[in-house]
């Protein structure tokens, strides 16, 4: 038989049935039912092929299950379904090119309606784009990276058929397993031969070449192996914090990739393993259990950094000085003198008088730390406690000051009233300057916003919260923050901002993708300057796709562009965030969901600032709120039912 075109998968489907295609005496079995070979001796090679890997137990499996596999040139996936009677058992093999069905497509293609085509269709993978589900690997499935531990560590030792439990975290495991084979096999002649079954509960199977991951439901607790524990434990931690990129990175440090074979790199990742996990260590581990602890040198955050503000302190968004804000003077603005004049309790004769006064006062920061000066802020912004202090992050042009600008004028509008919360600006005349000046241009005129300047941290407005939906029935004050560059790693009001950020927003341009450079490095800046300090696990996140209108077309972004429901649910925002990271992953926009990838609480959103490509048309802000919603929720300011699984 040749191999299969490059850009065709055949389809075959299994049924229990009373005739066999292959041999009209052969009475009832599980046969073949619909198939798009054209010749019969194709059909019968596949059968003999996978026969053993059709079915699993008559008992049944606790779900779907997928086997995939190498043969030569191409590969199969095996879609089955085994509920607890024989009669019922199904199967869905998709058959193609290796370079085509690839562990990833098969993967992806899990959640697939496979009745949706027909059964003697050739498909391509133009026709399965839509039904590709990317397994969600990021670093908040830990028990996935402690379950591969154990057989990582086998394969490390030269094992080429591992065992591992089955359960829901089988294909995040394979798809890990995957990635990580792949980056060892970097420029080798030829990939990494994987093949797995995520329920594996039949006897005795034939070994199948190269590596294979079986997935037994009666595995037993195994620990593992002895000689390579550390290395595989080093390599999944590189996974867990930077992917693809921290794997070849640690790899190319340890020399690795001086073998020539995939088994040759292996052994040295065991030789190597000493110094791989001390590389590895800088900080404990939060998948992998007590094994692994940081180094006595290794630099951590101090224990002065790591604490919360004491009662009655403020963080100065601009200096980081730490403020005892109720006993800090008040200050007026004098347009005439353009100075700050220090107010007189002692001028005020009634309770009127002092109420009017302390609206529009400001707080003088004594700079502590000697870092920028003598600076004012306003006097609401640390009167209820520590604000929640948010920031927008995106590269120049990709549409944040748009989103920031219509995201003020639906608070504006009450839009946050829907969830039982009222606001007021916490500086009155610098919000009515940037309603003015930047808001109802764009929002009644479709006036451009220019884009924020290169390297630039501004505190663009806020607002005190209070109402039945804040946390605790309290009232919050809420600071909303422009932060622009993609130079951010040499930005010291930007460092010092990320010091005391609760949430960011990280902004997508999907305009990028027009020019190719689907890796804008701003998300990636931001996240490592996070980790360098040790706050990635304290800030919450959420990845907007701004400019959905321009992908109005493609699926699943119309979905959610029509889904414009005010209310927030968890359900609804773990699903978005799902349909949104297969998107961005599969158009290669991985650098954009690594927000989601790393830190703790994280969502995804589509959003459109402008609701059309043209400002002749129109603006229309279309779920502009929706991703400051889930922030809040994340981040504990509401306190509707359900907030605080939003992100998790």
């Amino acid at each position: 038989m040749t191999a299969m075109a490059a850009d065709e998968l055949h389809q075959i489907v299994y049924r229990w049935t009373g005739q066999s295609p292959f041999d009209a005496d052969s009475g009832p079995g599980f046969w073949p039912i619909g198939w798009s070979f054209g010749a019969p001796a194709a059909l019968r090679l596949w059968h003999e092929r996978v026969d053993p890997w059709l079915r699993t137990d008559p008992g049944g499996a606790p779900e779907p299950s997928l086997f995939y596999s190498v043969f030569g040139s191409d590969a199969v996936a095996v879609y089955r379904d085994q509920r607890p009677s024989v009669a019922n058992a199904t199967a869905h093999l998709l058959i193609g090119a290796r370079r085509l069905l690839t562990v990833r497509l098969a993967l992806e293609l899990r959640g697939w309606d496979r009745t949706s085509v027909p059964y003697d269709q050739v498909l391509r993978t133009a026709d399965l784009a839509a039904h590709r589900d990317v397994p969600d690997v990021s670093g908040r499935h830990g028990a996935a990276y402690r379950l591969l531990h154990v057989p990582l560590s086998r394969l490390l030792a030269g094992a080429e058929a591992v065992t591992a439990p089955a359960g829901e975290d089988a294909p995040r495991m394979v798809w890990m397993l995957d990635e990580i084979l792949g980056v060892l096999a970097t420029d080798l002649p030829a990939p990494p031969e994987l093949s797995f079954d995520t329920f594996d509960d039949q006897p005795a199977l034939p070994d199948r070449p190269g590596i294979h991951l079986r997935f037994r439901p009666d595995a037993p607790p195994a620990a593992p192996h002895p000689g390579t524990a550390d290395a595989a434990r080093a390599l999944l931690e590189t996974y867990r914090q930077d992917r693809a990129n921290g794997l070849r990175a640690l790899c190319h440090r340890h020399g690795v990739f001086e073998g020539r074979t995939l088994a040759e790199r292996m052994r040295l990742l065991n030789r190597l393993r000493p110094a791989m996990a001390a590389s590895s260590a800088s900080r404990p581990s939060t998948v992998l259990g007590a094994t692994m602890h940081p180094s006595p040198q290794a630099a951590e955050p101090s224990q002065e950094a790591a604490d919360e503000p004491a009662d009655g302190q403020v963080s100065c968004p601009i200096c980081l000085g730490r403020l005892a804000w109720h006993d800090l003077g008040h200050y007026r603005y004098d347009l005439d003198h353009d100075d700050y004049v220090e107010l007189d309790p002692a001028s005020w004769t009634s309770p009127e008088q002092r109420a009017m006064a302390m609206r529009n006062a400001y707080v003088q920061c004594p700079d502590p730390g000697g870092a920028v000066g003598e600076h004012y802020l306003p006097a609401d912004y640390g009167r209820h406690g520590p604000p929640a202090v948010f920031g927008l992050i995106g590269a120049s042009n990709s549409g944040k000051s748009h989103l920031l600008a219509a995201m003020v004028g639906a608070i504006e509008q009450g839009g946050l009233g829907v969830h039982g919360v009222r606001t007021h600006p916490i500086e009155l005349p610098r919000h009515q300057r940037y309603m003015r000046d930047v808001v109802r241009p764009l929002l009644a005129r479709g006036r451009r916003i220019p884009p924020t300047r290169e390297n630039i941290v501004q505190f663009v407005d806020g607002f005190v919260l209070s109402g039945d939906g804040v946390a605790g029935g309290a009232t919050r004050p809420m600071a909303l923050f422009d932060v622009a560059g993609s130079e951010l790693a040499e930005v010291e009001n930007a460092k010092r901002f990320l010091e005391l950020a609760d949430g960011l927003i990280f902004v997508v341009d999907p305009d990028l993708w027009e020019r190719n450079n689907p890796d804008d490095v701003t998300f990636s800046t931001v996240i490592n300057l996070l980790r360098n300090s040790g706050r990635l696990d304290r800030v919450s996140a959420t990845v907007v796709l701004n400019k959905a209108d321009l992908l109005k077309f493609d699926d699943p972004i119309a979905f959610w562009l029509r889904d414009d429901v005010e209310t927030l649910t968890a359900e609804a925002a773990l699903r978005e965030s799902e349909e949104v990271y297969a998107y961005l992953h599969q158009r290669g926009a991985r650098a954009w969901t690594r927000p989601y990838d790393d830190c703790t609480r994280a969502t995804l959103h589509v959003a459109s600032a402008l609701g059309s490509d043209s400002f002749e048309r129109g603006v229309q802000p279309r779920r502009v709120l929706r991703p400051l919603v889930a922030l809040m929720a994340m981040t504990g300011l509401l306190s509707a039912p359900g907030a605080e699984n939003v992100g998790v």
